[in-house]
């Protein structure tokens, strides 16, 4: 770095300018930006990530190749603005009028300096490599290869993320520039011979295809380069954020106090029931009970917990892990014993990241993590896209937050060591192309990663999971554990690995855990309704038969909570007037759906989980949004059969804590699954090759792994073939042409586009919490203090979305687009997750959504705005807050 910048003595070059600041040099900026690069190098360790990477990728090469493979990375940092010594940056983007505007041939625009600096960056690696007597000519050729690869990162690193690094366009793209550029090396202290830099500019698509065969290991490659883009990035944006605020971040959210991390692992060890775990460790006996009771229920958590500390500790330096534990076993307690044993054993964990499929889910575990690890709020944060703005400190005296710019940067970067956050935004973390999620990229080496609720993912991408996790673990050292109380366990899938790492179960014995009466127990599965089609009047009757039935013979307080789940909310909704029409049983129907907004979804849970309304019978309708992200417990269940594993997932919500008898849960054919599920592996294997007999017996038994064999079996059979589009000549191919958009594209999480729709009704801001007598507050002080600071009053303790929706288009009309304002972007922040709160979704082009244009609101500014939300065209308002959007209401609607 000083070898570069030191050569630039000329202070009059300027890398920024803020009204109000004194100009920030170019010297400066490159200065910082590098100090932060190796600031965050050596804080997350990943000089070792690095030499894995590399070492990898060089082979049999010589040490000098493997040096100078480093020397293009760090290279990538200190050159990424050197391209700012064009003239027109200087005049036109700087307003420097020392500089001339000068004519260009090549810079497209005119004032850019991203091209130049990948130019300047070739130029000297390219003169470097070619002087380097002391390696062979097929080392330079490759290593000229790997030379514009690395430039790319400097090409993009304004851009909004990654596209193709090997793409011909950009290779070719450099040809021809030395005459126009050449002026430029002299500016840096810099002499190269020219012919020979543009003979490999003009070769290089051809050295690159001569030396593919010399150039293996593509994940390195690609990892190494998306390293390299979050490092650069990250301290540039950093860097940038500290001359335009005056200030540093004080922190980089890892832990890095050791006394620190030994007081978290103690105070879950005193956890409540952990206690006793720790103190009988030694020379502890399984005894296995099966006769069901609450203390024998006990007894095998407490077994449970210590096999996976017993485990763990015979595999301390693994890094691949499977829990797989009943419902009712503690699995997140499970999970937190297990990276608290690695941990301890591990100084180098710095991080731990929970990840979780559903809000619901991230919520929970963001509590429990607080109270069982005795976490603080800066270390601690969920990350997902209704999140609250996360603050580290305290409030002022006055109301008003310290330093919402830094809360900003906190959670921009997640600067936080703990943090619990959404599959999307993970895995986009690990494979996305986008610079905002390549920001977080270098944080996932040397931490723990707890992946929940596995079967959730379409198995389509089971195989291309299994390939990223087991190579991240390898190259950045991470600890993957993988749970689930229906776990398939993708390390089965035959994925090509050049060294393939097995999974350890940290519990060796689920099976006998599983099948325990005293969890296998809890609930009955019923199929008196499984064979034949029914319909809602039938099934409106044997539901209020059997709860009548419950109530009477099984519970203590006479009552009975009942849930149904149904495939399609339409459905649900004429369910819900049929059990209407009929004798009253229920004191309370509610309805859950994914159009129910979460203010009124929270009033549901708090009032399903509220001690005080056990005495009474209640009903909940719901569709899947129950099955694994919500965590209630009912009597009686009754489920529309789709999938085999969720069908399990459901029953998961009845007898929740195994202390109830005579719970069931009744299958029943009303809706077809294949027209939602027809695509899924699972449905289509239970389709072709499992009886309804074998079903109901893989349901009982808890058989998942039959299922999951076959979904195996699926996907390496369509892997091996040549001419269709599977893992091979999709996912390897991308990342082998180092196209980054691709990798991205073939690996989406959530592939069917979504339409938000904004409902302006008003909505409380404190709802009954699940304990009696307290309150829960849904907008905090923080997001009242902005509404309030931009005249927004609260009515009788609600909030109106008209309102909220006004100060929304004020901000998008009068957000200027083309320059960065941070204030503007924290306030849109808290905005967003103010609107989450008046937001469902909806497939885009489905048959509720096209209805629903057709006159009841109209698409504004990224949202369809349903102005008439409250009108009754015949058939009841088209949407009430407590039973979420009236499809009945849609119905033979005219197109306007």
């Amino acid at each position: 770095m000083e070898l570069l910048s030191g050569c630039l003595n000329d202070n009059s070059y300027l890398a920024h300018i803020c009204a109000g600041k004194k100009s920030e040099s170019l010297k400066e900026h490159l200065e910082k930006v590098a100090e932060y690069a190796c600031l965050l190098v050596k804080k997350h360790r990943l000089d070792g990530v690095v030499d894995r990477l590399v070492e990898d990728m060089a082979g049999e090469y010589s040490q000098k190749s493997r040096n100078w493979l480093k020397r293009m990375f760090a290279a990538v940092i200190v050159f990424h603005d050197t391209g700012k010594v064009n003239e027109n940056f200087q005049r036109l983007r700087m307003m420097n009028r020392i500089f001339a505007v000068r004519k260009t041939e090549v810079l497209e625009p005119s004032y850019g300096h991203s091209f130049l600096g990948s130019w300047l960056f070739l130029a000297f690696i390219l003169d470097g490599v070619w002087d380097d007597f002391q390696m062979t000519d097929e080392e330079k050729k490759c290593l000229f290869v790997y030379a514009f690869f690395f430039s790319y990162v400097i090409r993009q690193h304004h851009s909004a993320g990654l596209h193709c690094a090997g793409e011909e366009y950009f290779l070719n793209s450099f040809a021809g520039c030395y005459e126009e550029f050449r002026d430029y090396l002299t500016v840096w202290g810099y002499k190269a011979d020219g012919q020979r830099i543009e003979s490999v500019f003009k070769c290089i698509v051809g050295i690159q295809q001569e030396t593919q065969k010399y150039r293996s290991s593509s994940f390195s490659l690609f990892s190494l380069l998306k390293l390299n883009s979050s490092l650069l990035t990250a301290a540039d944006y950093l860097a940038t954020h500290e001359y335009m605020n005056a200030s540093a971040i004080d922190s980089l959210g890892i832990f890095e106090d050791r006394s620190r991390v030994e007081e978290m692992i103690g105070h879950l060890k005193n956890y409540k029931h952990n206690q006793e775990i720790y103190k009988n460790l030694n020379g502890f006996t399984f005894k296995y009970p099966v006769e069901k009771s609450g203390d024998h229920l006990n007894c095998l958590r407490t077994e449970m917990a210590v096999e996976v500390i017993q485990t763990i500790r015979a595999h301390p330096d693994d890094r691949l892990f499977y829990i797989e534990a009943p419902t009712g076993g503690g699995k997140t307690n499970l999970s937190m014993i297990a990276l608290a044993e690695l941990m301890e054993k591990h100084s180098d964990i710095q991080k731990i990241f929970y990840v979780f499929p559903f809000t619901t889910l991230i919520t929970q575990t963001y509590q429990t993590l607080q109270k069982a690890l005795g976490l603080t709020s800066s270390e601690l944060a969920e990350l997902h896209s209704k999140a609250a703005f996360n603050v580290k400190k305290e409030e002022n005296e006055d109301g008003i937050y310290g330093d919402k710019t830094q809360d900003y940067i906190d959670r921009l970067f997640a600067l936080y060591p703990v943090c619990v956050l959404s599959h999307v935004k993970f895995f986009d973390m690990l494979k996305g192309n986008r610079k905002e999620m390549n920001y977080l990229f270098h944080r996932l080496a040397n931490s723990v990663v707890v992946i929940d609720e596995l079967q959730t993912y379409n198995p389509l991408l089971w195989d291309k999971m299994y390939y990223l996790i087991e190579q991240y673990a390898r190259f950045f050292n991470v600890r993957f554990i993988l749970m689930s109380a229906t776990l398939p366990k993708i390390g089965k899938l035959n994925v090509p690995l050049t060294q393939k790492t097995e999974f350890v179960d940290l519990l060796p014995r689920a099976r006998e855990y599983i099948v325990n009466p005293n969890f296998a127990g809890r609930v009955k599965f019923r199929f008196d309704l499984f064979q034949e089609k029914t319909d809602c009047v039938c099934l409106a009757e044997i539901v209020l038969e059997k709860s009548k039935e419950y109530a009477l013979k099984n519970s203590l307080d006479g009552t009975v909570h009942t849930i149904i789940e149904f495939i399609y909310k339409k459905t649900a909704s004429e369910f819900y007037r049929q059990i209407g029409d009929m004798a009253s049983f229920f004191d309370e129907v509610l309805v859950l759906s994914g159009t129910v907004l979460e203010p009124r979804r929270r009033e549901v849970i708090n009032y399903l989980k509220n001690p005080a309304n056990r005495k009474r019978n209640v009903l909940l309708i719901t569709t899947q949004v129950v099955e694994a992200g919500v965590d209630i417990d009912m009597d009686l269940g009754f489920k529309n059969s789709s999938l085999l594993d969720s069908d399990e997932q459901l029953a998961g919500r009845v007898n929740r804590n195994a202390r109830k008898s005579g719970c069931e849960v009744y299958l029943f054919r009303l809706d077809e699954a294949k027209v939602l599920y027809g695509k899924d592996e699972r449905y289509k294997l239970v389709q072709k090759y499992i009886t309804p007999e074998e079903y109901e017996r893989m349901l009982i038994d808890k058989n998942f792994a039959r299922l999951y064999e076959l979904v195996f079996e699926k996907i390496d059979a369509t892997n091996r073939e040549t001419l269709v589009q599977n893992f091979h000549s999709e996912f390897l191919k991308s990342i082998e042409r180092l196209d980054f958009a691709d990798i991205d594209k073939g690996f989406q999480i959530i592939e069917q586009k979504n339409e938000t729709i904004f409902v302006p009704l008003k909505i409380p801001v404190e709802i009954a919490s699940k304990d009696k007598g307290i309150k829960e507050r849904l907008i905090s002080e923080m997001e009242l203090d902005f509404l309030n600071n931009l005249g927004v009053v609260l009515k009788d303790g609600k909030l109106d979305g008209r309102d909220v929706w006004e100060i929304y288009e004020q901000f998008v009309c009068h957000s200027d687009q083309k320059s960065f304002n941070l204030d503007r972007k924290i306030h849109f922040k808290v905005l967003q997750r103010i609107m989450s709160w008046f937001t469902f979704s909806l497939i885009y082009q489905s048959k509720d959504l096209s209805e629903l244009k057709c006159g009841f609101g109209e698409d504004r500014y990224g949202y369809f705005y349903l102005s008439h939300w409250d009108e009754d065209r015949g058939n009841g308002v088209v949407y009430d807050y407590n039973m979420g959007l009236n499809t009945n209401a849609l119905k033979d609607i005219p197109f306007i």
